[in-house]
């Protein structure tokens, strides 16, 4: 069955991991793990932006991530992403067809964090209803998307 292919599956799979990795990151339902209130300054909002790759897919090297926390965004080159993250990569040419595209990109089965803060975004927050979105993409083309909804204090 074509439909069940990874081309096909993909799109959706990399938001849906994404916000698990999101909500294990701000800590499960009931606790507020993952975020530190300072008094009468608001919060520390404390989570980590986080890219996976397939193997049989590459995100393209020239990938852009962006993180949107509470109106702020801020965005950083995928290989500078996966550099700061630590993670081992492999580099080779393959495709991408969820975009169409065709050329060298990061691939195989790993997956890559960086802490919102690594951005150079502030996260200190008074409290509120905010929300963080992280996105991946490729010369305007979205690869992957993923929002949270959070309340501070």
């Amino acid at each position: 069955m074509k439909w069940c292919s990874m081309d096909n599956v993909l799109p959706y799979a990399l938001p849906v991991i994404t916000m698990l990795a999101l909500l294990l990151a701000f800590g499960l339902p009931g606790g507020m793990t993952g975020m530190v209130a300072g008094p009468g300054h608001g919060a520390n909002v404390a989570a980590k932006a986080v890219v996976y790759t397939l193997e049989g897919q590459v995100l393209p090297a020239g990938s852009i991530v962006t993180v949107r926390l509470g109106g702020r965004s801020a965005s950083m080159n995928a290989s500078e992403f996966i550099v700061r993250s630590g993670g081992s990569y492999e580099l080779a040419e393959g495709s991408l067809d969820s975009i169409g595209y065709r050329g060298r990109g990061y691939t195989g089965n790993h997956s890559y964090a960086v802490d919102v803060s690594g951005f150079n975004i502030s996260t200190i927050f008074p409290p509120g209803n905010y929300t963080l979105a992280v996105g991946v993409s490729y010369e305007g083309k979205i690869i992957s998307s993923a929002e949270m909804a959070f309340a501070i204090g």
